[in-house]
């Protein structure tokens, strides 16, 4: 995903706990990949149905977006942050790479469009996929709908940094009474832009953005129980792994307020754990940090890596659980290679340039 948090050189604290939770989300939907691709790859998958629900990481994503987006704009001493700054940040963080991996895949999609979209009635919209804008077929790159769901989030969040600071909590209420009015009036119907601007999903941004709105005001104390806090975050991603595969969630086509009833409670509550621990000072071990910076290019990435190697196994003709549990360790391996290359080879390099650009 793109959420960022703050420089480990700017004012504001970097959130380490946040920032492993990323890691931990795009893991998750890693892993709910990986079951769908070793059932193709061998006649002996050991991975039970129970790692499909790791696709709802994507709702830990939404809610630490919206955490993310009101923290890192809080107002600084001297001004706000300006809505075009806000924009050119979260643009410059999105597309580069998206660009870069969406580029790879046209390559193999142009040579053999059965092996990118060979299960889909429509081919994808490219103009549409890559611009990231609201269609009613998936793009090119198919994780590329969660980026499409955040452009929107970040097109009409940037509108409340016109506003005094005090008036987020109202701005965000707003928002929600009319996604809900919208979606509830059948306005999703109308196009895949108005489905984009009335969706529930919406509502794990916002409360993403509330929590943290409530942690600027209020301030928190420190926590008193390091244990209590990290066991709430743990229940949290463990109910949102487990809990679709109990609750009649279609992972095909699930009903999309069912899941943001779901989801969005344990999502909440795994973000807010982690913040308080990250007020008190209290990080996960700095593993976890360093697969959260290389989040937003294994969730990009790991489909292509994984696709990749699985064509490998199958031409090998392996099969067995001893070699199903080889392929899938080297599977993932090969996953977090290519997403720290990507990472430290052109995602960090890139940010700098824009960075000095926005600075000039």
């Amino acid at each position: 995903m793109t959420l960022e948090t703050p420089s480990r050189r700017t004012a504001l604290p970097f959130l380490h706990n946040i920032q492993a939770l990323r890691g931990i989300a795009a893991l998750m939907v890693l892993l709910s990949h990986l079951y769908v691709i070793e059932a193709k790859s061998t006649p002996t998958p050991i991975l039970t149905d129970l790692w499909d629900g790791g696709r709802y990481g994507v709702d830990l994503f939404f809610v630490i977006s919206g955490f993310i987006m009101v923290y890192v704009t809080r107002p600084f001493e001297g001004g706000g942050v300006k809505v075009g700054k806000f924009l050119y940040s979260r643009i410059t963080r999105i597309y580069p790479l998206y660009w870069l991996i969406s580029a790879a895949l046209l390559g193999v999609y142009l040579w053999r469009p059965d092996m990118v979209f060979g299960s889909a009635s429509q081919p994808p919209d490219l103009l549409k996929s890559f611009a990231l804008w609201p269609d009613a077929r998936e793009p090119l790159l198919a994780v590329g709908w969660t980026l499409v769901h955040e452009m929107g989030f970040y097109l009409i969040f940037a509108i409340s940094l016109v506003l005094a600071r005090k008036w987020l909590a109202v701005f965000l209420a707003l928002w929600g009474i009319c996604v809900a009015a919208g979606s509830m009036a059948g306005l999703q119907e109308i196009s895949p832009e108005f489905k984009l601007i009335f969706h529930p999903l919406t509502f794990e941004f916002l409360a993403g953005a509330f929590i943290a709105h409530y942690f600027e005001r209020r301030a928190p104390k420190p926590v008193k129980s390091n244990a209590l806090y990290f066991g709430l975050a743990a229940l949290g991603v463990l109910a949102v792994l487990f809990l679709p595969r109990y609750t009649g969630l279609d992972p095909a086509e699930p009903n999309a307020w069912l899941r943001v009833a779901l989801m969005l409670p344990p999502s909440a509550l795994t973000v807010y754990a982690l913040a308080r621990l990250d007020i008190s000072k209290v990080a996960m071990p700095a593993f976890m940090t360093r697969l959260g910076d290389w989040s937003y290019a294994l969730y990009l990435s790991h489909v292509l890596t994984l696709s990749v190697v699985s064509k490998v196994w199958i031409a090998l003709g392996w099969s067995g659980a001893v070699v199903s549990a080889l392929m899938l360790s080297v599977m993932i391996i090969a996953a977090l290679i290519a997403a720290a290359i990507l990472y430290y080879g052109f995602e960090q390099p890139m940010l700098r340039l824009t960075r000095k650009l926005m600075a000039r």
